[in-house]
């Protein structure tokens, strides 16, 4: 099992946000970075779809990981290709991907530092539609050190039932409960953990997550030494926000302030 990662960063909220095909009345492009997955955008035709970022005139940014999820890519036939340029004119693909399922897609790969990306999508049979789109810099612990105790798959079932007098159920309403991950990191150094660069644990925590944003949590990232991009276990991630009035701790592992922490949160959102 790899290390985690925290997909927060989305060069989608800074970066100019650009598509060579107008929007379908109804699916803006804002709707990409809107932080839920189920508002779309979509285009207005079927055609070749690019959509770029663009960090400004001498300006360049870093990127080392790729999502897109609330997609129907493989309902719709289609291919990605996700590129980097200089230039806007001469485009180096990071990685490419014919998607098998809706599910999500995720990556990562060495660090790029360009001012253009560019997601391209083609093949399709109809025009597609994209809930959540983002590229950035991850948030990736340098040490992998989750509780053997972890369970990807709890889920917690909420429900009313009505009997009657003899005791014949009568009927029952469900009532939605996200899918809950118990996130905990330890012997992480107090560099990463009280960091405040991009990237650092304080940096997305003060910035992100408790402002309530929602982020790809991936518990299952492959080979983090590998610098080519794997999608063995893309799917092993959650699309999520932190819990109402949950309590982080950062509990001291040593007696040093310089030394290393546990990080301990919950989670709450979709499981892909």
């Amino acid at each position: 099992m790899g290390r985690p990662i925290f997909g927060a960063d989305s060069r989608l909220d800074t970066d100019t946000v650009l598509s060579n095909i107008a929007a379908e009345t109804g699916f803006p492009l804002d709707n990409l970075s809107d932080d839920r997955e189920f508002t779309t955008f979509k285009p207005s035709t079927s055609a070749t779809l690019e959509i770029r970022t663009d960090a400004g005139v001498g300006n360049t940014v870093d990127v080392d990981y790729f999502m897109a999820i609330g997609h129907d890519f493989n309902t719709q036939g289609a291919s990605l290709v996700f590129a980097s340029s200089p230039d806007d004119a001469v485009y180096t693909t990071i990685f490419s991907s014919t998607p098998g399922d809706d599910r999500v897609v995720v990556r990562t790969f060495t660090k790029v530092t360009r001012r253009f990306f560019r997601l391209t999508i083609s093949g399709q049979s109809a025009a597609p539609s994209i809930g959540q789109l983002n590229w950035g810099v991850r948030v990736e612990p340098p040490f992998f050190a989750l509780p053997s105790d972890f369970d990807p798959l709890m889920e917690t079932a909420r429900f009313r039932s009505g009997r009657s007098q003899s005791g014949n159920i009568l009927g029952s309403v469900i009532g939605f409960v996200g899918r809950r991950a118990n996130i905990r990191l330890e012997l992480q150094p107090f560099t990463f953990v009280g960091g405040t660069t991009l990237g650092d644990f304080q940096e997305f925590w003060d910035n992100h997550a408790v402002a309530g944003k929602a982020f790809l949590w991936w518990w299952n990232q492959n080979d983090p030494t590998d610098p080519d991009p794997d999608p063995t276990f893309e799917k092993d991630a959650f699309w999520v926000v932190i819990d109402n009035d949950a309590t982080i701790s950062r509990r001291l592992r040593t007696q040093l302030d310089v030394g290393f922490r546990d990080i301990e949160f919950t989670v709450v959102g979709r499981k892909e």
